[in-house]
């Protein structure tokens, strides 16, 4: 169908589990009452409705009809016939970058408008985190230990080798080749969620992206308007760096996303009443705002577990103006990591600086300021070095790039309770232990309480493991790898690691990884450029 009314369609990409589900209906429940002949909003929405059924596609149509408003929800949902043609959308696997592809090929079709938004719903860091999708090397390995070999030599006496094939049949090498069959791998684990690379290989396969949009469809240009990631801690550079070229601009938080969501209502209502549909960059800088006022009320303590609220919109455009001093950071830290003086002002820098996520990403700017006070400190100590002005001029260029202005990269940024989040985030590993993370602690221990859209409800058990799935991820980051970060981090940052707080380097990072990062540093016979001695 063609919308000639409407000028934006809202395509809203929901992947909620079991904790999340009833705050995806309410969600869903919101944007149906605030839809209206300007908005239409297609929407798809993976969750668990019964046990005892297979997980299928739904897909639901606003278009702003009051009648329905008064109905149950799913009476706006896509007849199963009209779906059932598609390939990868029913049955549905909401974390295959090719799913995606066709929702935005399916909601574009159905909703032709001059502006698109596409709404990411789920948790985060690990994009749409579906748990119960984790059957690759590591659950092989693992069940292996707990039901193979080990279980020969042990349970084996007692139930003979029969019961070892059966626990292989059922948790080991048939479930490995048929997960990695369905989802594409033959090398390391089966990812249960959107990784970085698959968004951006979903959005470029898009027609959209492609131009092949039916014949006088009204969209113009190859990009999305709009990506609104609702999910925890998204704000990052390394997502904006791959999404350039394929979306305009990025609207997501470097904190915590309360399970309540973005407040679809209020937003859509407010766009509606002060009549600025038509300029995307004066929608990107509202909703911010309106994010504020939602949440401003909110009890932002330890035992909430909820360490504050944020909301950045970004000009991905303009992405670069960052990129480029940030390589400049990257090389500069890199080669002051072998100065015994200068390394451990980065490291002091680096506890000193905003964290999120259990210490896994760091505010950009603020580790840029922290990082230029350790430096002021002891001047008489510090060596004159080529090093020093390069890090100087690094971390001035990124907070002149990061100031929040029309037509920079960071238009706008709202923060509540803390005020050293200034919209983007970067990946720099260290966990300096809050009491809010203690909190967060208790929950993932055995509590049920889980009130924030996070990553994972194991964060101590699954540290060492998420560091080395986000770091795979980033390898293959080929935009954000040109500013040599993940270089630094893996030789310049272990090392600085190793040598400042070599006894507790798996609460700070990982010991394992960073071995094995020295020891590829070793191996390649490329150490850290060594600075001049103090």
């Amino acid at each position: 169908m063609t919308n000639q009314s409407a000028t934006w369609t809202i395509m809203v990409y929901i992947s909620a589990d079991d904790v999340l589900a009833n705050f995806a209906i309410e969600s869903l429940k919101q944007l149906r009452d605030a839809a209206h002949k300007g908005i239409v909003v297609v929407a798809e929405l993976e969750a668990e409705f019964d046990p005892k059924q297979p997980q299928d596609a739904r897909i639901y149509f606003f278009d702003g009809d009051a009648k329905k408003r008064t109905l149950p929800i799913e009476s706006s949902r896509m007849p199963e016939d009209e779906i059932a043609k598609f390939t990868t959308i029913h049955p549905v696997d909401i974390t295959r970058p090719e799913t995606l592809t066709e929702f935005i090929n399916y909601a574009s079709e159905k909703s032709k408008t001059e502006h698109y938004c596409l709404i990411l719903w789920g948790h985060g860091t690990e994009l749409l985190l579906d748990e119960d999708r984790r059957y690759g090397t590591e659950l092989l390995l693992a069940e292996d230990r707990h039901y193979g070999t080990e279980l020969l030599f042990s349970e084996g006496r007692r139930y003979g080798t029969e019961l070892l094939r059966a626990q292989k049949r059922r948790y080991g090498t048939e479930l490995l080749r048929a997960e990695k069959h369905r989802y594409g791998v033959t090398n390391g684990s089966v990812r249960r969620y959107l990784t970085f690379s698959n968004l951006k290989e979903a959005l470029r396969n898009t027609k959209l992206a492609k131009g092949e949009l039916a014949a006088g469809h009204p969209k113009s240009g190859n990009t999305l308007d709009i990506i609104g990631i609702d999910a925890c801690s998204m704000s990052m550079i390394e997502v904006a760096s791959e999404l350039r070229g394929s979306v305009d601009f990025m609207i997501a938080s470097q904190e915590d996303v309360p399970d309540a969501s973005f407040p679809y209502q209020k937003i859509l209502e407010d766009l509606k009443a002060h009549n600025v549909r038509n300029d995307v960059k004066e929608v990107c800088k509202m909703i911010p705002g309106l994010y504020q006022q939602a949440f401003r009320d909110y009890i932002a303590t330890p035992g909430t577990g909820v360490k504050g609220i944020t909301l950045s919109s970004l000009s991905l455009k303009e992405i670069d103006t960052i990129k480029g001093p940030l390589t400049e950071l990257a090389k500069a830290l890199l080669t002051s990591s072998s100065n015994n003086i200068v390394r451990k002002k980065i490291f002091s820098a680096r506890k000193e600086a905003q964290d999120f996520v259990f210490g896994l990403f760091v505010d950009l700017l603020d580790f840029c300021e922290c990082l230029d006070k350790e430096l002021d400190k002891d001047l008489e100590q510090v060596p004159r070095s080529t090093t020093v002005p390069d890090l100087r001029s690094a971390c001035k260029r990124i907070r002149e790039a990061m100031v929040v202005r029309d037509d920079g990269c960071v238009i706008e940024n709202q923060t509540v309770i803390e005020k050293r989040c200034h919209g983007l985030s970067i990946y720099f590993p260290f966990r300096d232990e809050s009491e809010t993370d203690k909190a967060e602690e208790l929950w993932a221990k055995g509590g049920t309480s889980r009130p924030l859209k996070g990553g994972t409800s194991r964060p101590l058990k699954e540290r060492s493991a998420r560091i080395e799935e986000l770091e795979e991820d980033f390898a293959k980051l080929g935009e954000f790898r040109q500013t040599r970060w993940d270089e630094f981090i893996k030789h310049g940052w272990s090392f600085i690691l190793a040598e400042e707080t070599p006894l507790e380097l798996d609460q700070y990072y990982s010991a394992q990884r960073v071995a094995a990062n020295l020891l590829s540093l070793h191996q390649s016979q490329k150490p850290p450029k060594v600075a001049e001695a103090a």
